[in-house]
């Protein structure tokens, strides 16, 4: 195996952003300095963490056994940046290009009217496919609604959970110590390889943040394996309360029989909904803290005031929405799935209406013989 150590700025950090921010997290965490050095095994770790599977991380991270940490830089909010032209740039992080389409709004490079500008100028391109669209709500929102069907018609039992974190700090929220702490209990559950969920942040009307976690897990599952999240999130939040994060508030769990899934009346679900399948309330709490679902028009500029300056501030460059295991696997099955099945509906129904006016053919035929 090589013994090499990974420069920071060299060809194979460069070429691929993802090991340069694997290497910077595992080294914050670690508590190492911009210099020093850390072994491949963490920064597997710190790819496992941040939602690879064990054999996706492997294959990710060059086989070599030293990483040095380049300079931590800015780790929140270049995501995305403007270019020279004013356009948008998308830098090449897998897991989070795609869901964070937030621009840089600080007082150095932009402010809430630039935010603003931004998001009208999308509107006249008519390009609606940034996080900041009511349409983007309703995806992530039916996403969350298919990995629920997904787990009732794949398991006889399965477990629903919702954490809660509370901060008046957004930067308080998902410390890698945590996610470190979800992937162990996950594992010694066995279900690492097979749960799905989802991470998200958003506003309250006093204009604080507060963060769900959502995870869908096969089998029966007791809360109290997760009261170390909690623990941990109070360790390392400096403005979180322990008051108001009491286990039976903070974590929820539910045991579902599959076949005892029902849509109930306290949930609202359309009528796609009722042809596609029942879901737990886990989903509708998910739909409930997608705040674009709050948007009047197509876009945050539509949405509550609170809501849209939670926006411009969340595009400081924070993660407000993060996919967790096989949430995008289990979503995309279950359309396709469902698409299938469309397909072959439609395939009896045109039979169908073949065999029709060939019957009604051969009556008129057999008519003009008589």
């Amino acid at each position: 195996m090589s013994t090499s150590t990974q420069q920071p700025g060299s060809a194979g950090v460069e070429s691929n952003d993802v090991i340069n921010r694997l290497v910077r997290a595992a080294g914050s965490y670690l508590g190492e300095q911009a210099g020093g050095e850390i072994s491949r095994r963490e920064v597997v770790l710190q790819a496992e963490a941040n939602g690879y599977s064990e054999k996706d991380a492997q294959q990710l991270v060059p086989q070599q056994s030293t990483f040095t940490i380049p300079e931590q830089g800015v780790l929140f909010g270049e995501l995305w940046a403007y270019n020279q032209k004013g356009s948008i740039i998308e830098d090449g992080f897998a897991h989070h290009s795609e869901e964070n389409r937030s621009i840089i709004v600080d007082s150095a490079q932009g402010t809430q009217e630039k935010f603003e500008k931004w998001i009208q100028s999308r509107i006249l391109a008519d390009d609606y496919s940034h996080t900041y669209t009511r349409r983007e709500g309703r995806k992530r929102f039916a996403k969350g609604k298919d990995v629920d069907r997904y787990f009732t018609q794949t398991y006889e039992e399965f477990t629903t959970v919702l954490i809660t974190y509370t901060s008046e700090n957004p930067a308080d929220y998902f410390p890698q110590a945590v996610t470190r702490k979800r992937r162990r209990i996950l594992k010694g559950l066995d279900a690492w390889d097979d749960f799905a969920g989802c991470a998200t942040l958003a506003p309250k009307k006093n204009g604080n943040t507060h963060a769900h976690e959502f995870y869908w897990i096969p089998g029966p599952v007791e809360a109290d394996k997760f009261h170390g999240l909690v623990d941990l999130f109070l360790k390392h939040a400096d403005e979180a309360e322990d008051s108001e994060h009491p286990y039976d508030e903070a974590v929820k769990v539910r045991v579902h029989q599959s076949r005892e899934v029902r849509q109930n009346n306290s949930q609202e679900f359309s009528s796609d909904d009722s042809v596609r399948g029942n879901t737990t309330c886990l989903s509708q709490e998910l739909g409930a803290n997608l705040p674009m679902l709050e948007c009047r028009g197509s876009t945050v500029l539509d949405a509550p005031t609170y809501i849209g300056e939670w926006a411009e501030e969340m595009g400081k460059g924070a993660t407000r929405f993060k996919r967790l295991g096989k949430w995008e696997e289990y979503a995309s099955k279950q359309r396709e799935s469902r698409e299938v099945i469309q397909h072959l509906q439609k395939g009896v129904r045109f039979g169908s209406a073949i065999r029709g006016v060939v019957d009604s053919a051969q009556g008129l035929h057999l008519d003009a013989s008589w």
